[in-house]
């Protein structure tokens, strides 16, 4: 009869394998998650009713953390979290410009803070009466 005889390496091997293993399998969770973010950040937002714009207006030195919670309050965006993620991850320099603006129904997360950035404010026509 013959004997079989074992090697001690069976632990060595998954040793160096689970690490490996590891690492891919977190790669892809944060593949899935940046998948996830961007494609929410790009998504449509919540439409007005009578699908007319939304006046917002951005206080003086108001911060992306405030302008989130304000823009979820008003209905604007769904989740104030996610807006400031995409902040963070769009230009993280660039800075949201104070004043009143016309926020387009259904615009996603990612076009109003392209809108607040760019400082385009709502203009008002004013007469000088000679």
């Amino acid at each position: 009869m013959a004997e079989t005889t074992r090697s001690g390496g069976g632990w060595l091997k998954w040793l160096l394998i689970l690490p490996v293993v590891l690492a891919l399998l977190g790669a892809a969770a944060a593949a899935g998650a940046w998948y996830y973010v961007q494609s929410e950040i790009k998504a449509p937002g919540p439409a007005t009713a009578s699908g007319d714009d939304t006046p917002y207006l951005v206080p003086r030195g108001a911060g992306v953390i405030p302008v989130a919670s304000d823009l979820e309050s008003a209905g604007l965006i769904e989740n104030a979290l996610l807006f400031r993620i995409a902040a963070r991850l769009d230009e993280p320099e660039s800075l949201i410009k104070e004043g009143e603006y016309e926020i387009p129904s259904g615009a996603s997360v990612a076009q109003i803070l392209a809108l607040l950035r760019s400082g385009k404010v709502v203009q008002y026509p004013v007469t000088i009466i000679e």
